[in-house]
């Protein structure tokens, strides 16, 4: 009855064909919906439909008892025997790759889709895009017009794909993958099996879950370290005074599509299982838009939470993170509703090689503190704790001369580098590409 859902048609290779909105007459309590399905081919081919859920912004298959055929100058049904379009427990699940590096998961079931060789058969690839499984120590790259398997060819067809794993995929250019399937209701599909140390996890809700919400199985097994993480965010488990028990972080939201890590310190295996909400479920989404950035061209993380020493920080201060001279984390200064007294930055570091890292803070896009390399990047470490985070120590800005070049770690530079990345100038930031 919501005249903002929107029913639309496409053909076998996915192209849209016509789309409409719903028309509810309240006198008669019907909902119809009026189609115009134009197309320059004449030629007869078998259509499909699909909702667009305003509500939930969900996408669903809508079944017709039989199959429509496009065919010029011809109508399907009447006002009085209308076509009925039925929906059933099948979705379609969209997954927009970006270019770089993208960690993604499954959240609907279709046998077609364990069988990987299939799977990838449906959508665009580029010389070189990639799609590993850290769980099985599967590498895929596409070369040639095909997908070659680190375990080799004769393998590829007996390759499946899991919704209990998350998969990092690597594409040149921009990939929209639509998956159709049903929900995981199954309690034995939305189980997740993991062992100490790092695991590579799906996530099976259709909706986005608070991360205390999503992981609620997993709380008794949850030791205070413990780290759940994407490829842009993480938080830490953390034991409190009075028995409190909480994910800390700037991963607020566990949402589908998006695959994960959970680091997890007891010894031995645990499993626990996702819960299951109704497609209609609300949770509060905080807004954010994924942009492309340097970092994407990484696939690997680490973890860090840090607080500022000898700089006096103001709401809206960001850490930044650098690799020779390339920026590769970015977080916002964050103050806990239980601690205040402790403002934290949670950062996700990007990289794939052990290179020094320095720090700067800055405010309005202005740098006004800076460090010397510090630490060590390393592949999946967790620097720091909610209740020992690393200190980090800066040198305020306008402590260095105000004429000249330097790098971020206050070393003057004797002429305007040609080497891309951040620098101070003249005491402001600029970047060189």
């Amino acid at each position: 009855t919501d005249s903002r859902d929107i029913v639309a048609v496409f053909d076998g290779v996915g192209r849209c064909m016509g789309i409409g909105k719903v028309n509810y007459d309240a006198s008669s309590a019907e909902s119809l919906v009026y189609l115009t399905i134009s197309d320059s081919l004449t030629v007869k081919r078998a259509l499909g439909f699909r909702l667009w859920h305003y509500e939930t912004g969900k996408m669903m298959v809508l079944s017709p008892p039989d199959t429509v055929y496009f065919e010029p100058e011809t109508f399907v049904g009447t006002i009085k025997e209308p076509l009925v379009l039925r929906a059933n427990d099948q979705y379609i699940q969209r997954i927009d790759l970006l270019p770089g590096w993208n960690w993604i998961s499954l959240n609907v079931i279709n046998d077609d889709y364990r069988k990987a060789k299939k799977l990838l058969s449906w959508f665009p690839w580029k010389e070189g895009d990639m799609l590993t499984d850290e769980t099985n120590n599967l590498s895929l790259l596409y070369h040639d017009g095909e997908w070659i398997s680190n375990k080799g060819s004769k393998q590829l067809d007996q390759i499946r794909l899991s919704v209990s794993h998350s998969y990092r995929v690597k594409v040149a250019d921009y990939v929209r993958v639509e998956l159709t399937g049903s929900t995981i209701q199954n309690k034995g599909d939305r189980a997740i099996q993991v062992k100490q140390g790092w695991n590579s996890i799906g996530y099976t809700p259709m909706v986005n879950l608070p991360v205390s919400t999503a992981l609620a199985d997993y709380l008794e097994e949850a030791e205070d370290g413990d780290v759940v993480k994407s490829r842009t965010s993480f938080a830490m488990f953390y034991k409190g005074a009075k028995g409190a028990r909480a994910w800390k972080g700037n991963l607020k939201y566990m949402k589908p599509g998006e695959g994960y890590m959970l680091y997890r310190k007891k010894a031995g295996e645990a499993t626990f299982y996702y819960p299951f909400y109704e497609a209609n479920a609300t949770f509060f989404e905080e807004s954010s838009v994924k942009r492309v950035s340097q970092a994407d061209s990484y696939s690997s993380n680490m973890s860090l939470i840090a607080v500022a020493e000898g700089v006096e920080l103001q709401e809206g201060d960001k850490l930044i993170a650098y690799a020779r001279n390339e920026m590769v984390g970015e977080a916002p200064l964050i103050t806990e509703e239980d601690d205040e007294d402790t403002q934290r930055f949670y950062m996700t570091i990007a990289g794939d090689q052990n290179v020094p890292l320095s720090f700067a803070i800055e405010r309005e896009g202005d740098i006004i503190a800076t460090t010397r390399e510090l630490m060590t990047y390393e592949n999946d470490a967790i620097k720091g704790s909610y209740s020992e985070p690393t200190a980090i120590s800066f040198v305020e800005a306008d402590q260095l001369p105000q004429q000249g070049w330097y790098t971020l770690q206050g070393i003057r530079l004797p002429k305007a580098p040609t080497e891309k990345g951040v620098y101070i100038y003249n005491g402001r930031k600029q970047l060189i590409k």
